[in-house]
């Protein structure tokens, strides 16, 4: 779960209310590395964000349902891991597409390890794109 917290460390959202959330999640997860799922909603409710979490657990815990009654941790990991990488493929194009700009004004040892690195990051998530997205 360390992976999640740093992926969510590195996002930022456009929307207000959500990078708080996100913002408050990361504080909470930060103080105490112990805590359950109804632990962290509990502590986020007191903080004031009972209004938006109520709308995306409620979201959440229709698409979760779909999979399957109660997802395991996997299941719930693999389902971050989706949808982490749709909100991130436009900013991931966007980084392909200046490395290759970049590559094309001239290869240079920098510009060629840019190239490769963004093109990884693609391919990886390309590789979560075609995964299973649960069983049901």
């Amino acid at each position: 779960m360390d992976s999640i917290g740093e992926r969510l460390g590195e996002t930022t959202f456009a929307d207000k209310a959500l990078d708080n959330l996100r913002r408050g999640i990361l504080k909470h997860l930060g103080a105490a590395r112990d805590l359950d799922a109804d632990g962290l909603a509990a502590h986020l409710r007191n903080d004031g964000y009972s209004q938006v979490l109520d709308t995306l657990l409620d979201a959440n815990e229709r698409r979760l349902r779909s999979l399957r009654g109660h997802p395991s941790d996997e299941e719930a990991r693999v389902h971050w891991e989706h949808v982490y990488n749709l909100y991130t493929r436009k900013d991931l194009l966007a980084d392909v597409s200046e490395a290759n700009a970049e590559l094309a004004e001239g290869a240079t040892a920098a510009s060629w390890s840019r190239f490769e690195a963004v093109k990884k990051q693609q391919q990886a998530a390309s590789n979560w794109d075609d995964e299973p997205q649960g069983s049901g």
